[in-house]
């Protein structure tokens, strides 16, 4: 669910590699605060790093959104006083709405929120064309295919909230090695640490999915490798669409994407997004690299919990990739290969404003 915007880099005699794994305005603030704990029902479990949104009443129309933390607490900051709902989203529970709520501006306003289990069930199968593959408008047409995307999407916003929560740094490992046709395999390791900052999350998002309808996923040697959240992402549909055939494997059940037109700058990229069969929370996403058709790259990038204080939340682990060179001079390497490891630690709760 972090994403891998690290960098997998060898530069060789003939061939440089790279994968990257892609204030508030003026006025008064408002005095009014909205919190609680958001328990499973039954178990009274804390619901850890579920999406808790702040309707109005009249038009259900979200005012703010929050992410509850490992205890299952939530805060909203800022509130404007008058009548509000509260509601929990997190996959595999039932969307609960609270009654009607009337917040007093300068109120610390306290409401707990519970949710069931609910297992998601896919709807029959829908029969399309042989290679079927359907962009954003005609995902409806196929009931279980949208299912699927929709509960994929509940954990791209909570990945989201939660970078926009918390403060934390990542780290990834990369040994590489090169395979020369002429010569023993050469051999390096990388380490890429970076600081995940709150306030930049939302800007780099947008420049990333700016960059890459422009330039495509690489060039040459240089190829870039998106995050879930911008593959379930609904400006991805806009140049890509969805095979009408649901995967299924050892991996869980997988979301197929592919381009749903020629490039005309940079490399394509298709892949499988595979979910859990029981959580639908991503457990791997695997890419290929395209180049007018051809495929030259195959990245594997794993999914496992990581300990966030008391709770757990899904994130990369680890992967592989193999790609194969191009461009003048990649006739001397066969190709490059690399394992890659994810670390991450200090995970700093940031209060709502």
């Amino acid at each position: 669910m972090i994403m891998h915007r690290g960098l997998l880099a060898l530069i060789a005699q003939t061939a440089a590699m790279l994968i990257t794994c892609g204030s508030a305005a003026g006025g008064q603030a408002q005095s009014a605060t909205v919190e609680g704990f958001a328990r499973a029902s039954g178990s009274n479990s804390p619901m850890a790093f579920s999406l808790v949104r702040l309707l109005r009443s009249d038009t259900s129309a979200m005012i703010q959104q929050a992410i509850t933390n490992a205890d299952g607490r939530f805060l909203f900051a800022a509130v404007p006083g008058g009548d509000v709902r509260l509601q929990i989203l997190r996959i595999g529970f039932h969307p609960m709405v609270s009654p009607l709520l009337h917040v007093e501006p300068g109120q610390a306003f306290r409401y707990d929120l519970s949710s069931e289990p609910l297992p998601v069930e896919l709807p029959p199968v829908s029969v399309h064309a042989v290679n079927g593959c359907l962009g954003l408008s005609d995902l409806a047409d196929d009931s279980a295919l949208a299912t699927l995307w929709s509960e994929a999407r509940k954990g791209v916003e909570i990945r989201r909230a939660f970078e926009l929560r918390y403060r934390f740094n990542r780290s990834m490992r990369q040994a590489a090695q090169v395979h020369w046709r002429l010569r023993p395999d050469g051999h390096q390791v990388r380490v890429d640490t970076v600081v995940v900052e709150p306030d930049s999350v939302l800007v780099r998002e947008q420049r990333l999915r700016t960059d890459h309808s422009a330039t495509g996923y690489g060039q040459g040697n240089r190829l870039t490798v998106p995050d879930e959240k911008e593959l379930l992402d609904e400006s991805f549909l806009r140049e890509h669409c969805l095979e009408t055939t649901i995967q299924r494997g050892d991996a869980g059940m997988g979301i197929r994407f592919r381009p749903a037109g020629a490039r005309q700058v940079g490399y394509a990229l298709r892949g499988t997004i595979w979910l859990d069969s029981a959580s639908y929370l991503i457990r791997r996403i695997d890419y290929e690299h395209l180049d007018n058709g051809d495929v030259f790259s195959q990245v594997n990038i794993d999914y496992a919990p990581v300990r966030v204080a008391a709770s757990v939340l899904r994130l990369p682990s680890g992967g592989k990739a193999l790609l194969r060179p191009r461009g003048p001079g990649h006739w001397l390497a066969s190709a490059l290969t690399a394992t890659l490891s994810y670390t991450y630690w200090g995970f700093d709760e940031i209060p709502p404003k």
